[in-house]
């Protein structure tokens, strides 16, 4: 076999395979003799059809089968002998084959970057000890106390801050019932025995707050402006006004310290700001942690620059495109605005990609120079981590991921977060 390679752009090379007759002879006879053994053809029994009649009745059978089989047999001989780095096949072009001249094709390969490493060995890393204020657990004690507060009638009583207000509405704008102008808008244009927390986030901006001081069998004409980026589109910067029935209050009692700490299975309010401080501190310790390990990446990445595979970048800015998708989907964005911000989610998911790609690369060769390597069990307790986060079976999560060929794209996530945590652990404080 004879292989000659010319750059064909960054990171992309053009591949030119050449295969003798006595290489490809024996592949050649083993896929005809399939043919003949297995032929069904009138006149002739089972498996017994003469040889030149089974090549020319499948012929492009035969021609397709041979032409896929040496490609991917000399591909790959290719790529060993000329020690390429293939991440993608581009393309393949130029198949010419004949039992008596042999093979010969263009291949159009992605390849990895070759790239010189920073220097990663004791990089400067500012340090922060995380400290949990008294205020702090204070806040987080109180939300506790709003999370387990009841609500009681409150006949006669104005509604305050925090308590829930039955209300039936209808909105008007413009002279008009809002739901004839607003086909899509549907409980904003009006509602019966809805009940509104006195409180932010409002459902409709304005409406819920301004019902403070209210009783029950008030009547209020509450006047609203929709923002422009509100996410019921057909309302944005419209100006409304509802005609609010106030039917009943319903009173936030919070509860008493001992009841809080009962329900929560502390003998005391010690107790319970002790273990509130140390939640508090473990979170702000991780995300001090994240926060290092984030300062890692911008410094390798600001440190190394470099050439990146195209089919790679294309892939990995697929799969950041379609996760901005869902997440604007899921803000309430419509089709419209999808449209309209095309190619702004287009840049932002390229450049990121970009980034996820020239770090994996770095990650992967630091990893290789460290000798960072994830064993089975690690593998094991990672799918059992996210078996119990998506609440699915192990083995059943391990087949669904295995069938999409991603374990080794796991355990490389696994080693680049350990090396990662490497350069963390050996960095210099400033």
């Amino acid at each position: 076999m004879n292989v000659e390679s010319q750059p064909a752009g960054p990171c992309r090379l053009k591949l030119f395979v050449r295969a003798e007759a006595a290489e490809t002879r024996a592949d050649y006879e083993k896929i005809v003799g399939l043919y003949v053994g297995n032929s069904r053809l009138p006149g002739f029994r089972p498996g017994k059809a003469p040889r030149p009649v089974v090549e020319r009745h499948y012929r492009r059978e035969i021609d397709a089968d041979v032409h896929s089989h040496l490609v991917g047999r000399f591909y790959r001989q290719a790529l060993d002998e000329g020690k390429v780095a293939a991440v993608a096949i581009v393309d393949v072009t130029d198949i010419l084959f004949t039992p008596e001249t042999g093979l010969s094709f263009t291949a159009v390969v992605d390849v990895a970057p070759d790239f010189k490493l920073p220097k990663y060995k004791r990089i400067p890393l500012k340090v922060e000890t995380p400290a949990v204020a008294d205020a702090q657990v204070d806040e987080r004690v109180n939300r506790l106390r709003n999370m387990l507060a009841q609500f009681q009638d409150a006949p006669g009583d104005p509604a305050g801050r925090g308590d829930l207000v039955q209300i039936d509405y209808d909105a008007a704008c413009d002279g008009k019932p809002l739901k004839e102008l607003c086909a899509d808008c549907g409980g904003l244009a009006e509602g019966k025995d809805f009940w509104a927390q006195v409180d932010e986030p409002e459902f409709v901006p304005g409406l819920a707050l301004a019902l403070q001081g209210s009783r029950a069998g008030d009547s209020r004409t509450i006047e609203v402006a929709f923002p422009k980026d509100f996410h019921v589109e057909s309302v944005r910067g419209r100006k409304a006004a509802y005609q609010v029935a106030v039917k009943a209050v319903r009173r936030r009692v919070m509860p008493a310290d001992e009841e809080v700490c009962q329900r929560l299975g502390l003998k005391d309010l010690a107790a319970l700001r002790d273990r509130t401080r140390q939640d508090l501190q473990a979170a702000a310790e991780a995300r001090e942690k994240e926060r290092q390990r984030q300062e890692i990446v911008e410094f390798l990445l600001k440190r190394t620059e470099f050439d990146l595979p195209q089919s790679v970048v294309a892939e990995e800015t697929q799969l950041a495109v379609r996760g901005m998708l869902h997440d604007i989907v899921g803000r309430g964005a419509t089709r419209e605005d999808l449209e309209k911000n095309r190619e702004a989610i287009l840049g932002a998911a390229t450049t990121q990609s970009k980034e996820r790609v020239r770090l994996r690369y770095i990650l992967a060769r630091i990893a290789a120079e460290e000798k960072v390597e994830v064993s089975d069990a690690e593998v094991d307790a990672r799918l059992k981590d996210l078996a119990a986060r998506y609440r699915q079976p192990v083995e059943k999560l391990r087949a669904t991921i295995e069938e999409r060929h991603g374990l080794e794209t796991l355990r490389a996530d696994i080693r680049a977060e350990k090396t990662i945590d490497l350069l963390v652990a050996d960095a210099k404080a400033r």
